[in-house]
This record gives structure tokens, sequence and C-alpha cells, in this order.
């Protein structure tokens, strides 16, 4: 990763310093991250869909809270000793214990540090409410370091070492600014349905994941092709690569900004054996699980360097039909088609798929990583590899006002030369 400025943010020269370790110099960006100037203080934040079509959800405040509406910003109501409702739609606008005549959104706002709870789940953050017609739709705006611990708590092994987990946080972070960035305007920018997303994690299972995330807090990777804010990319892992990696844009088949090649994982290359599977199919069951009369061919598409699958294409005798692979993936089910790495065979009465790996094959390798670390790879080491031609920056807002880049940029350097 290379030194120097940049408009949104810092670039820290950490190639070779453990993220956890105590160096004067990171605890210095560390706290300046943590501790921004005023003019930088906006935490990034994302919004996450939890339901979009419901007339009533059972909504429980513990402690202080406050409600706006947000369209406004008119405080419309505030209590200290918290409060515990159905929130429901009604004629006239909403009702949360009290109703709200001519108001057809809210924001509930707990005090600093408490959750809330919707249908009995706790959430951190605010809970917006948007009346459309007679349903209603719940948003949780929580800050993208809170639901990067969620999102890591649902979706990965704790027992990987922290270095990994920490390149995780980054990674993982480096995506929510992305999908921030890229849907501004929007009521929301995820769905918790589609993602997982299941609101805060069990704090006895978390311990090392909150450790990861405070100790990379505000740390993103940006692609080295563009030094403005928008340089941010979509930063995926997959479980086991099976020897190579595959480019987001090319798996995806979408124009982003991001690494533009995969790479060598030589350590799920060496196991690649280990990670072999198979799935066999009646070519009268895939015909009617793709939509086709029957089948008579399947020609794959895949990326020239990984030759991970992006595409399949099916045959019958009158027409084709193509499908990306996510979208082949969950009509088989990803326990059935567990990667993208597969060849085809076929005979008269049967399709046989035979694969290795685990994921989509996009982006940082597990398997891998795990075994780097082992060797005393670090968190930066580790993204290095697997996000080329990318930069690790501070990025404490979405973005950085010009106007304040010149200040951060002083605070910055006297901190480390201090």
């Amino acid at each position: 990763m290379k030194k120097g400025l940049l408009a949104a943010g810092v670039v820290i020269a950490l190639a070779t310093i453990p993220l956890h370790a105590s160096t004067a110099k990171h605890r210095a960006l560390a706290e300046l991250a943590k501790n921004p100037p005023k003019e930088i203080a906006v935490m990034p934040s994302l919004k996450i869909l939890l339901d979009k079509e419901t007339s009533e959800a059972f909504v429980e405040v513990k402690g202080g809270y406050k409600i706006y509406d947000p369209r406004t910003g008119q405080q419309l109501g505030r209590g200290l000793l918290g409060k515990s409702f159905n929130v429901e739609a009604m004629p006239t606008g909403i009702k949360w214990g009290e109703e709200f005549p001519g108001i057809y959104q809210v924001a509930i706002i707990p005090a600093s540090g408490t959750a809330f709870k919707v249908n009995g789940v706790p959430f951190k953050g605010s809970l917006l409410v948007y009346q459309i017609g007679h349903h209603l739709s719940l948003v949780n705006e929580v800050s993208v370091e809170d639901y990067v611990k969620s999102t890591l708590a649902a979706s990965i092994d704790t027992s990987f070492p922290q270095e990994v987990i920490c390149a995780l946080a980054i990674a993982a972070r480096t995506e929510a600014y992305y999908k921030r960035m890229t849907t501004q305007e929007a009521f929301w920018q995820l769905d918790a349905d589609e993602i997982g997303y299941s609101g805060m994690p069990n704090a006895k299972d978390s311990v090392k994941i909150n450790e990861a995330v405070d100790t990379t807090r505000y740390l993103v990777m940006q692609s080295a092709e563009d030094f403005a804010a928008k340089g941010l990319f979509p930063a995926q892992w997959t479980a086991n690569s099976a020897g190579k990696t595959a480019p987001y844009h090319v798996m995806h088949r979408t124009e982003v900004i991001g690494p533009r090649r995969g790479v060598e994982a030589a350590y799920a290359n060496h196991d690649r054996k280990e990670s072999s599977w198979t799935l066999s199919m009646k070519k009268n069951e895939l015909a009617q699980l793709v939509g086709l009369e029957h089948v008579t061919k399947v020609s794959l598409y895949t990326d020239s360097f990984s030759e991970k699958v992006y595409n399949i294409r099916f045959y019958d005798d009158k027409k084709s039909k193509d499908m990306d692979y996510f979208t082949f993936q969950k009509l088989v089910g990803l326990d059935k088609l567990p990667s993208s790495d597969f060849t085809v065979a076929m005979t008269n009465e049967s399709i046989s798929f035979a694969g290795f790996g685990q994921g989509p094959g996009i982006g940082l390798c597990l398997y891998s990583a795990e075994k780097m670390a082992e060797q005393g790879a670090n968190a930066v080491q580790i993204l290095t590899k697997f996000f080329p031609e990318t930069q690790l920056v501070i990025m404490p807002t979405l973005p950085l006002k010009s106007e304040s880049i010149a200040k951060v940029q002083s605070l910055i350097m006297t901190k480390v030369k201090n």
C-alpha cells in the first residue's frame, strides 16, 4: 500500500505493523479517528430495512428517548423512563402509544448508548418509521461500526486469528461505506432479510469481533485508481477460493471501482483437492428448475484468470437461457452448489457438476488468510495480498468536506510527529 495523503483521509503505512500492536504512531492515528475534530465528527451510518409492509410492530425503548419528524426535524415528543407500545399505521398518521396526527414519518432516537427492541429483537442506533397507506416500513439507522460488529458476528467463526478478523472488519467497513456512498438519497441502503441482519450480536460471542472493529475504527480500503471518496468499493470475502480469486466486477458483471484482477491463493491451491464437491441432477429436474422444456447443452462462462463461473447458458432444442452464477446457486441451493469453481458433464439422463472450494471466489480467501496469519502475517499484509492496487485510509466521514482536509492533515501530521 502506498504512502501519502488523500483527499478523503490519510493513508497509514502499516504494512509491517500488526493492527493490534500498541505503536505510538498507530495510537496517535487511532486516537484522532476516535475523537475527530468537530468539522468531521459525523459518524457514518447505514439505514437497514427491517420490515416493509406491516400494519404494526411492538417497539420498546428502555430509558430516555426523543421522537422527531425526520422530514422537518421537528421534535414531536420525548421521555425519560422508556416506552413500550405497538407502533401502528392509523388513517390520520402514525401512532406509538400516542397519536401523531398528520405525521407519516417518525424517528425514534433512544438516549446515547441505549438499545431499542422491535418485536423483541434488540437493535442499536435509531428507528425510522415510514407510513404509506395502511402499511409501515421500519428502518434501523445504525452506525457503520455497530453494523460491522453485527455483520461479522453473524457471518464468521471467531476462532480465526485476530489479524484475520481485523482484516475482515476493514473489508466489511469498506463495503458498508461503499453501499452508503452509492445510495445516499435512498430511504434505506440494505434489506435485513437479504443480508441476514438481525440486530445486536450476542455480547458473549462477539468479544474478539468487537476488539477487531474498535482497533480498526474508521479504517477502509480505497482503490489506488481513484483518490477521491468514490474510490470505495465492494470488498468481499470467500470461505475457500480453491487457489485463485476473481474480481468483483467480473463475477457480478457490473462496472465498479476496485481491484481489476484476482490473485493466487497459495495455501488454498495447495489443499485444493480437499475442498472438492460434486452435484448430480436429472436432466428433467434441471430443465424444470431453469424454465426450459428440457436441457440439451450447458455452456459455462468463466473468468479468464481464475476460471470461476459467472454465467451459465442452458439450451433446449428451440432456445437458450442465460443465468448468472448467483441466481443459479440460489435456485439449486447454496449447500448443493457451494462454489463458482466447477465444470459440467452430461449423460443421456443426468447432468453433474464437479467443483472445488466454498463461496463465490471473490476478494479475500479466508482459508489462505488464516494460514497466512498463522505464519505471522498481519491484517494489512493480508489485505494487500487479496486486494491489490488499494490503499488503507482513515475515513471518519463520508466524505471529508474539502474545507476540512487541510486541517485534518495538519492535525494528523502534528500527532504523528509528537
